[in-house]
């Protein structure tokens, strides 16, 4: 079976050029599976561009995991400082009008920066904190190690959402006909 070729205006193309921002030695850094994010050289960025950022609040709950960090950072954490979702699949709020939109995990939104935040929130009672919403587009270039299969993962994703977009109109198409 031939693969559809995938045309979309959120098709990702890393350019032959691409120069990804190494970590220096000590820099913290976020591994998402293979996709590695230089979390150093993005804390800059979003200071500077964070007016252009979509900020919103998010429940702790749905954000802290069981064996979240246990570690002398976790009580430094300035809860006052929004984390990090990065959107890892594309939005599928686009593809699937029944999600939540406050739902960013079902979304395809992952937390790239913050852990030790939610951990003393959820210590402390605090039932919201602050987010920063990356789309792919303002974190891509932060991906330093797995960047080409970060590619190949969206795109696939894009294709699949796409391709069962059609079908579901198909569908519903085919149910007025009846």
């Amino acid at each position: 079976m031939r693969k559809s070729k995938l045309i979309h205006a959120r098709k990702l193309v890393i350019p032959d050029n691409f120069e990804p921002l190494l970590p220096n030695d000590y820099d913290e850094v976020f591994r998402n599976g293979c996709f590695h994010f230089n979390i150093e050289k993005l804390l800059p960025y979003v200071a500077k561009h964070k007016k252009e950022l979509l900020q919103v609040s998010v429940n702790v709950s749905d954000w802290r995991k069981e064996n979240g960090p246990d570690d002398e950072y976790t009580e430094l954490a300035d809860l006052t400082r929004p984390i990090i979702l990065a959107e890892i699949a594309p939005d599928r709020l686009e593809f699937y009008p029944d999600i939540n939109p406050a739902n960013w995990m079902a979304r395809g939104y992952n937390l790239i920066d913050g852990y030790h935040r939610i951990e003393k929130a959820h210590r402390h009672g605090v039932e919201q904190l602050p987010a920063y919403i990356l789309p792919m587009e303002r974190h891509i270039g932060f991906i330093f190690k797995g960047y080409k299969e970060y590619a190949n993962y969206w795109n696939d994703k894009l294709l699949n959402y796409v391709n069962d977009m059609k079908r579901r109109q198909c569908i519903a198409e085919l149910a007025l006909d009846i």
